[in-house]
């Protein structure tokens, strides 16, 4: 018995060192492999909140925007159904419960870029005052155009409303160089409300 434990080896130092640092290699391999695939998730994951932001923005102003003009009443006060006092603001007239006044909350809304804080507001008739939309918005813009495309001259000419929606990731990643590490992301919609330019009765 003690002849053939005797002729038993084991490892010896060498090789059980050149075991560790191949274990080591292996797990320094897969925890790699970890850290990167973490960190795509961690991106992909501030992407997809930046395109669903804006694709409900532009969904948003869209459905109020191709209601704008609608009043079957043809009421006088829906005189410039679609106005705009700068690129980065406008407001919709819409009667929508259809009685001939503006006055249910949708009815006269407004939608508001506020550059210093990147974030989108929304007013309605009830709440008498801007709403949270979205933020981490880097620009917003409304042009309204003529039947031709052009700027409109007037609010009577206005006819298309073209709007552009630009939003980043909630957070910058300092792996990308452009924009100060955020990421952009650009939405533009056109459309040409079918009741604008209807006369008053």
């Amino acid at each position: 018995m003690n002849g053939i434990c005797a002729n038993q080896k084991g490892f010896s130092l060498v090789e059980v060192l050149v075991a560790m640092t191949l274990g080591l290699l292996v797990l320094a391999g897969v925890s790699q492999t970890f850290v990167v695939q973490q960190r795509v998730y961690d991106v992909q994951d501030e992407v997809n909140v930046a395109i669903q932001t804006g694709r409900a923005i532009i969904d948003c102003i869209a459905n109020d925007l191709i209601m704008a003009g609608y009043h079957p009443q043809r009421a006088s006060d829906f005189d410039d159904p679609l106005v705009s006092s700068h690129t980065g603001i406008v407001y919709i007239k819409s009667d929508l419960n259809e009685n001939g006044v503006l006055d249910a909350d949708d009815e006269r809304v407004g939608y508001y870029f506020s550059p210093n804080n990147k974030v989108m507001l929304r007013y309605t008739i009830q709440k008498a005052g801007w709403d949270y939309l979205a933020d981490n918005i880097e620009n917003f813009e409304v042009r309204l155009l003529d039947k031709d495309g052009n700027v409109a001259a007037s609010n009577d000419e206005v006819r298309i409303a073209e709007v552009k929606v630009v939003t980043r990731t909630p957070n910058p990643d300092p792996r990308y160089k452009a924009n100060g590490g955020y990421r952009t992301f650009t939405f533009e919609t056109k459309v040409a409300p079918p009741n604008v330019g209807l006369p008053a009765i």
